[in-house]
């Protein structure tokens, strides 16, 4: 009963103000396929379940940080519901307590998650952001001190969690954690940097590398190993077996957001990473494969459906072709989201499908959650206004965009031309405008920050 009147609490969210899109013909406002009362539910569904992540921290239980985190639920959360995140997270970062080896780790880094873009905020002390950063990093050193065992000891000792040979000590999942754990480790090393911890940020910034001891040069695919460094045999990048997280080898390999640059190095340029993201989208199942129940949605190997591959249509804004960005986006924008009882493609796991649309919709996408960067993509609206927590209003206008005018030809943001393939999260919390011309036709590269 307590955790539902807590739930019921923290039930007010910003509002988030959308004009449905007019005809080609210019007449009156078309029924929009999205109807603005789908992204209202979108955002109270997704935000409700990040209050429901912190309630569950408290009773010690894990129930799928990767779910909120990975997919941009916390960020979003952090713009709307920005003062009770850190009340959430202080409460989180105080009672958690013992969980199972194999998500050890993820509890700190999802609370830590939330507060490492606000850890420079003038009023840090006043609003309880200090004690929060103290006793993540007292959680941060217990478990680093207590788990050299099981698989994050063996993480800690090869720099990947093994496949092992012997059944009898082999686990599921290995390349998914090793790869996820790789991320936990930079988000650790980017708040003790911003703490003044340099040690401690060397450190684990050079953890944030270990995604290079999965990587194999000879099939160029992230690929589980054993504990003797044996890549596994008969790999292949189509199969869904237990050393992936309800993925394949297609969808796993981009999960590298912390070193976009490192990930386009190993692949050879960015004309090869461009060619692997083509396949990616284009190369089809069989027509007569069995897919597992979470592979939906699908786009060639992409899975709309579950969250490991999300972030990675925006990976072409790093290679110089936002078109394919934007094309992509509004596929799934248009096809896969619907206002039917089975509009969504996926299982909504804590929010993460609700978060991905109202964020897209919007225009733009955090590829690395803790960076405080949002990749452009295209929008659905003409008219987006997000009256933010701290009484400013985020305003996305996009006057000519519909179902043909997908593709941006230019951004302005308050008014002026604007540079970069992303948008930041102090851009939003000040109020700033951002404004996109959209044509039916792939636009120019508008940013010079590849």
């Amino acid at each position: 009963m307590l955790g539902f009147q807590r739930l019921l609490r923290f039930r007010g969210f910003a509002r988030v103000v959308v004009r449905a899109p007019r005809t080609e013909a210019g007449g009156a406002e078309a029924e929009p396929q999205h109807r603005p009362d789908f992204v209202q539910q979108s955002v109270f569904h997704g935000s409700v379940f990040c209050r429901l992540f912190f309630l569950v921290a408290e009773y010690y239980l894990v129930i799928g940080f990767d779910d909120v985190f990975g997919c941009g639920g916390l960020p979003g959360a952090d713009f709307v519901h920005e003062d009770s995140l850190v009340a959430g997270s202080l409460q989180a970062a105080e009672e958690i307590g013992p969980v199972d080896d194999a998500f050890a780790r993820q509890p700190v880094t999802f609370v830590l998650a939330v507060v490492v873009r606000r850890v420079d905020r003038a009023d840090a002390v006043a609003d309880g952001l200090e004690k929060v950063r103290m006793l993540l990093f007292e959680q941060v050193v217990r478990i680093e001190a207590d788990h050299d065992f099981g698989v994050v000891g063996d993480y800690k000792k090869l720099g990947y969690v093994p496949a092992y040979s012997d059944p009898k000590k082999w686990e599921n999942w290995s390349l998914s954690k090793t790869l996820e754990y790789a991320y936990d480790d930079y988000c650790i090393a980017k708040m003790a940097e911003k703490m003044g911890k340099k040690e401690i940020a060397d450190e684990f910034f050079k953890r944030s590398q270990n995604y290079h001891n999965v990587y194999n040069p000879a099939t160029s695919f992230m690929q589980p190993r054993d504990e003797k460094g044996n890549f596994a045999a008969n790999f292949s990048p189509d199969d869904y077996t237990e050393d992936i997280c309800e993925s394949n080898g297609w969808q796993y390999f981009w999960s590298v957001p912390q070193d976009l640059d490192g990930l386009i190095g190993l692949v050879g340029s960015k004309e090869r990473f461009a060619e692997k993201l083509d396949s990616m989208f284009t190369y089809v199942p069989k027509s007569d494969e069995e897919l597992p129940i979470f592979s939906t949605g699908m786009i060639g190997q992409y899975a709309h459906g579950n969250e490991p591959s999300h972030h990675v249509i925006y990976l072409y804004n790093k290679v110089g072709q936002p078109w394919k960005t934007q094309k992509y986006v509004a596929q799934v924008l248009h096809d896969l989201y619907l206002n039917t009882p089975d509009g969504i493609c996926g299982n909504e796991d804590c929010g993460q499908m609700s978060a991905w649309f109202v964020f897209s919709a919007m225009g733009f996408y955090p590829v690395d959650p803790i960076s405080g960067k949002y990749e452009i993509g295209t929008p659905i609206f003409p008219e987006v206004k997000m009256h933010l927590a701290n009484g400013k209003t985020f305003v996305v206008l996009a006057p000519a965009v519909s179902r043909e005018n997908i593709y941006v030809q230019s951004v302005k943001l308050n008014g002026r031309s604007y540079d970069k393939s992303y948008i930041t999260h102090e851009q939003i919390m000040n109020g700033d405008t951002l404004e996109f011309e959209m044509g039916n036709r792939p636009g120019p590269v508008w940013y010079n920050n590849m």
